[in-house]
């Protein structure tokens, strides 16, 4: 009896928490759109963070692939057949900004000759890639939709594709980071830190990465019921990755000034290691 409570609250706050996440980005949609329409937008302003309007579709899709396929509760038997339509529909509302966003890139890049170097923002794009292709993935085994899921699976490869090109063009970029200048024979010592050491940031983030998920699952499923122990685990990693994300918070402006860059700490500090 415990556990079937249990599951239902779980089914409840899982529901709830995707129908307001959905609401909020369709109340974003609209005041995106609105801002395009009462105010003139230059090629300037089409930066790669709108990339992210794609990746948050992927995200609802995940989430309601997942409700979809969660064990029998009221709460999801009352809602599974319409959270199934709309992660379908915003499966394919993400597939149709894909397109759009590439030639948004065309009109920025080739139309208005905006130059086409390496910023932290394009790691903006690599994400929301990498999450539509999970997305698809999964829906297609939910849905049982093998034409889906060979897409999502086209579209890992390209997200990875689009990961090495952005890792490899931080290593040539002309000048990785204005605010510190290169040592020469007649310039001051430069702050800027060896290429070991951001070796060592990045893989101390795939170290914390890959330990908490390898060290605390097993724990949760040892001493949670195996139909709550999904959740359980995303809520504790929920609350440990907002802990951290809090003191690295606190902390930035300590690490940017002693690095000399705050897009170069928050750079080597989360999007990579992400």
């Amino acid at each position: 009896v415990e556990l079937d409570t249990g599951r239902d609250a779980m089914a409840l706050l899982a529901v709830f928490s995707w129908s307001v996440g959905t609401f909020l980005y369709c109340a974003v949609g609209v005041f995106v759109g609105v801002r395009l329409l009462a105010y003139p937008f230059r090629p300037e302003h089409l930066t790669p963070p709108y990339w992210v309007a794609m990746g948050a579709t992927a995200i609802t899709v995940v989430a309601g692939a997942r409700i979809v396929e969660m064990a029998d509760a009221p709460m999801v038997d009352a809602t599974r057949g319409l959270i199934a339509g709309a992660a379908v529909f915003f499966c394919a509302f993400g597939t149709w900004l894909i397109p759009s966003l590439v030639v948004a890139g065309y009109w920025r890049h080739v139309r208005h000759r905006v130059p086409l170097r390496y910023e932290a923002t394009l790691w903006s794009i690599v994400f929301p890639l990498g999450m539509y292709g999970v997305g698809s993935e999964v829906l297609g085994d939910v849905d049982r939709l093998p034409i889906v899921h060979a897409i999502g699976l086209g579209e890992s490869w390209v997200a990875l594709g689009a990961w090495a090109i952005t890792f490899v063009a931080i290593q040539m970029a002309p000048v990785f980071d204005p605010d510190v200048s290169p040592i020469g024979r007649n310039q001051p010592p430069s702050n800027d830190p060896s290429f070991a050491y951001y070796v060592v940031v990045f893989l101390m983030g795939l170290i914390f990465s890959w330990g908490f998920s390898g060290s605390v699952l097993p724990m949760v499923s040892r001493v949670c019921p195996t139909q709550l122990s999904a959740t359980s685990f995303a809520v504790l990693f929920s609350l440990v990755q907002g802990a951290i994300t809090a003191v690295l918070s606190l902390s930035t402006g300590a690490i940017s000034e002693a690095m000399g860059s705050l897009q170069t700490t928050l750079l080597w500090f989360v999007s990579v290691p992400y």
